[in-house]
């Protein structure tokens, strides 16, 4: 049997003729990206619906726990295109280590305060802006970040 290139394993007969690569699971990097993706956006769902229930709870206004939920997505949608020209700036991999660092916080917040007896309105408002459910278009392979982080390295050759 012949010597196999690194990352490559036999596939097939003893000869080893057919190798293919190792699977996406061998590769620490995108195990971690996706693991903590998937993390970040079941939390993000999950607070999607508790947060304004919670307020509806709090108030007993569903006037608003609808406020509360429409803060869910502003955010999305005024800061989507300057957010995605700047990222290209910066480090993809820290923008999104700081953004759910500040989520976590923000959500963690809301237990404390409320184990305090501080629980206000402007409060949940304030955690629903910073905490916008927007995490799930991260993981979406047009999200920059995303993109960045699963992109394959090529060399290319100069031309001519």
């Amino acid at each position: 049997m012949g010597k196999l290139d690194e990352g490559r394993r036999p596939m097939g007969g003893p000869d080893g003729a057919r190798a293919r690569p190792n699977a996406l699971w061998h590769n620490r990097d995108a195990v971690l990206l996706w693991g903590g993706q998937a993390v970040s956006t079941l939390g993000s769902q999950v607070s999607g619906l508790a947060l304004p229930l919670l307020v509806l709870a709090l108030t007993g206004s569903a006037a608003q726990a609808g406020l509360v939920g429409a803060l869910q997505t502003l955010p999305h949608l005024v800061f989507s295109l300057p957010a995605g020209a700047l990222i290209d700036r910066w480090d993809r991999k820290a923008v999104m280590v700081r953004c759910d660092i500040a989520r976590a916080l923000a959500y963690g917040s809301v237990p404390l305060a409320s184990a305090l007896g501080h629980l206000t309105l402007a409060q949940l408002c304030a955690v629903a802006l910073v905490g916008a459910r927007h995490s799930s278009s991260s993981t979406s392979p047009r999200c920059p970040p995303y993109r960045a982080s699963s992109r394959p390295r090529t060399c290319r050759a100069p031309m001519g």
